[in-house]
């Protein structure tokens, strides 16, 4: 499966292992447009919409993701879209639903949609991370507690790592959570960073129970390609965060993506999709400069978003999407 635009596969060549209740649908794209009201999911004829109440400050207005073949599965919640390789699914929590809450149920659900599969990379929004959730803890570090009982409970607590995907956790504004992952029936490399103490094994003081996520994943895709997603990098360097100031922090970032894109081996010619996150839109300018620099080749299709981070004191992260074609 890829996120890049590729010819839409024959509804022949879909598995029906998702699950034996998938019905085929017709040929739908999948997108997520930013600058919404509130979080929301729109199934129009030929596209399915994710609206995230989140401000695009630069790039794209419309980030495209896949594309493949509608299907219903045993969570009425999950939209799905399936490739031959794999699938993609999105789902909103309910209406104040409580971050932990919603992420349990969420991920549960999530697990039981895809058997066979393998998760590649998650995507979450999560209604105000950095506020309390009324008793006294973080909203963010009730979403870990939530998302870790969830992979627990599925493949043990002493089989977790391996299973984990790349994945991201930004705020949003609004009541309900919103998920997006990508799946496959090939199981993924999964990459730490060298410098970084894997956010597994976060000590205590960063919740009662550790973000569970891999750094970055890497998997071939069923035509021959390869894909690399590199999960929310930030200025983080074994388990604590540094730079006291914006510029710090951008550079901080920029050595942790470069140590991870090197670490993962993509390759300098692969296509690169990014998506920069800053805590105040006045860094735009300061940000947009130290990543062209960085990365001149992408400055058209490179995202940037105001947005919360994980942890109150960072000011900026950045996601990337890689992919070279067969052959």
């Amino acid at each position: 499966m890829s996120l890049f635009p590729e010819a839409c596969p024959p509804e022949s060549t879909l598995s029906t292992a998702l699950n034996p209740a998938v019905i085929p649908g017709g040929r739908q794209e999948l997108q997520v447009r930013t600058g919404a009201e509130k979080p929301a999911i729109h199934s129009g004829e030929g596209t399915v919409t994710l609206d995230l109440p989140m401000p695009r400050l630069a790039g794209p207005e419309t980030e495209w993701v896949g594309r493949g073949i509608s299907a219903s599965g045993e969570n009425p919640e999950f939209h799905l879209i399936r490739q031959s390789g794999g699938c993609y699914g999105l789902a909103l929590g309910h209406p104040g639903e409580p971050p932990q809450a919603a992420a349990h149920r969420l991920y549960a659900a999530l697990l039981r949609e895809i058997p066979g599969h393998h998760l590649h990379r998650v995507w979450n929004w999560i209604p105000r991370i950095n506020d309390s959730n009324g008793e006294g803890e973080e909203n963010y570090r009730a979403f870990n507690a939530g998302r870790h009982a969830a992979f627990t409970e599925h493949f043990g607590p002493d089989a977790l790592r391996p299973h984990l995907p790349a994945a991201s956790a930004l705020g949003i504004e609004g009541d309900r959570m919103a998920i997006l992952f990508a799946a496959g029936f090939t199981a993924p490399d999964n990459f730490e960073n060298p410098e970084q103490v894997p956010a597994c094994e976060y000590p205590a003081q960063y919740g009662r129970r550790p973000p569970a996520f891999a750094r970055g994943t890497s998997v071939t895709t069923p035509e021959g390609g390869r894909e690399w997603f590199l999960s929310g990098t930030a200025s983080i360097k074994g388990h604590r965060t540094l730079g006291g100031n914006f510029d710090d922090q951008m550079r901080l970032t920029l050595d942790n993506v470069r140590l991870m894109r090197a670490h993962m081996g993509v390759p300098d010619h692969a296509s690169a999709r990014w998506k920069v996150f800053l805590r105040h839109a006045d860094d735009l300018a300061a940000c947009q400069k130290a990543f062209t620099d960085a990365w001149p080749q992408d400055t058209a299709t490179t995202l940037y978003l105001r947005a919360d981070i994980c942890r109150a004191c960072l000011l900026v992260e950045v996601e990337g999407t890689f992919s070279i074609p067969p052959g």
